[in-house]
C-alpha cells in the first residue's frame, strides 16, 4: 500500500538515497538539488511503501506567483520522483492516485493542482494522465530542458 505524508527530519537520510536514472535528472534534478529548495511555501513530502520511502516530491503553495499559467488557489506539484530501482512497476501511477485524496485532506483550501512535464518525458506524462491529471492543451516553453505540457487536476 502506498502512503503519502509530509517529510520529517528523521526521513532525510533515507530521502537522500533516492535517485532517478541519469537521463531523467534533466527533468527532475537530483535529490540533493531538490532539497535545496526548502522554504515556507515548498512543502516536502515522501511516498512510502511497506514503511520504506520510495519517492519524494514538493507541493508548492506559491506556484501561482511564479507562473502565469497557474490559477489562484492552485497548488504546484514539483520534483515528483520514484526511486530508479522501483520505476516501471506502476508505483508512480499508484502514488499519483494516492496523492489526490491526500491533498484533498491536507490542503482543503486549495481548488486544484498543476504541474509541468517535459514533452520528451513520455513515461511521466502517461503516469500523470493515468493518475487523473488532464493535459490543458497548453505548453510551457521556458523549461530548462525544453517545452513542457501543462497538466491540472481538480481537488474539489
Amino acid at each position: 500500500m502506498i502512503i503519502i505524508r509530509k517529510m520529517i527530519e528523521s526521513d532525510l537520510a533515507e530521502v537522500k538515497t533516492l535517485s532517478v536514472e541519469e537521463s531523467q535528472t534533466k527533468y527532475v534534478g537530483t535529490t540533493s538539488e531538490i532539497l535545496q529548495h526548502s522554504s515556507d511555501t515548498n512543502h516536502f513530502h515522501v511516498i512510502q511503501k511497506n514503511k520504506s520511502i520510495i519517492g519524494f516530491f514538493i507541493i508548492d503553495t506559491a506556484y501561482h506567483q511564479q507562473y502565469s499559467f497557474v490559477q489562484e488557489r492552485e497548488l504546484g506539484l514539483r520534483a515528483f520522483l520514484i526511486d530508479k530501482s522501483l520505476q516501471g512497476n506502476g508505483l508512480g501511477k499508484q502514488a499519483v492516485m494516492t496523492l489526490i485524496p491526500y491533498l484533498k485532506s491536507a490542503y482543503k483550501e486549495w481548488t486544484s493542482i498543476t504541474l509541468t512535464v517535459n514533452c520528451q518525458n513520455p513515461g511521466a506524462y502517461k503516469c500523470y494522465l493515468a493518475g487523473g491529471f488532464t493535459d490543458t492543451g497548453e505548453l510551457y516553453k521556458e523549461g530548462p530542458a525544453g517545452p513542457q505540457y501543462i497538466m491540472r487536476m481538480d481537488l474539489k
